[in-house]
């Protein structure tokens, strides 16, 4: 589930690099501001600047969920990873542990 995530967050990040990239800066629309056929375009008057801008706030919205979930996989996985999990045998205590007495060697309970 970990690596779905994490492919979805990479994917996600190259779409928020490539989304700004597409964008135009502040100067860039001058000639539209006077009047230069701007107007017949797909997205409308204000061109794709609109529309770009909310793609990139969905797409930064998806990268910020995907951050949050990589981080609460990760957190889980460490979890589970270092609990301490000791095989039933060594958890017994009934038997009888030898012990060194001066030279002799002396059990339990003898």
């Amino acid at each position: 589930m970990t690596e779905i995530v994490l492919f979805l967050h990479f994917i996600v990040a190259f779409m928020i690099v490539a989304l700004i990239l597409l964008q135009q800066g502040k100067g860039a629309s001058m000639g539209a501001a006077f009047g230069s056929g701007a107007s017949a375009t797909i997205f409308g008057s204000r061109g794709p600047s609109s529309f770009l801008m909310k793609l990139t706030g969905v797409v930064v919205a998806a990268f910020f969920v995907t951050s949050l979930s990589l981080d609460c996989l990760t957190t889980k996985q460490v979890r589970l990873e270092n609990t301490l999990s000791l095989p039933a045998s060594s958890l017994s205590l009934t038997h009888s542990i030898p012990f060194l007495a001066g030279n002799h060697v002396v059990k339990e309970g003898s």
